[in-house]
């Protein structure tokens, strides 16, 4: 088994090319806070490159596996670019 990954928001661990990725936020339900979304992005931007996953499974901690945006996040600040700027436009998780 390795995990060499350090996420706020995400357990990552590796066992014979298989990952078990966790959304782990159980407290919130998983929700989909802005620490979430880059932890994933930063996750699934590196995984073509890794040759030691060929296969990854993604759950949620706890009672759910994700209960959506997190509203309160969202209600508190905008959520949008790194750069704390909005627009109205689709998230592009691909960069």
């Amino acid at each position: 088994m390795a995990n060499n990954d350090v996420y706020e928001n995400l357990e990552v661990r590796i066992e014979d090319q298989l990952c078990w990725l966790t959304l782990n936020r159980p407290d919130s339900l998983n929700a989909m806070s802005r620490g979430l979304v880059n932890d994933l992005r930063a996750f699934l931007k590196d995984l073509p490159t890794r040759r030691d996953i060929r296969v990854v499974v993604m759950k949620g901690a706890g009672r759910a596996f994700c209960a959506g945006l997190d509203i309160k996040e969202a209600g508190q600040s905008q959520v949008g670019d790194e750069d704390g700027s909005f627009e109205k436009r689709p998230p592009n998780y691909s960069e």
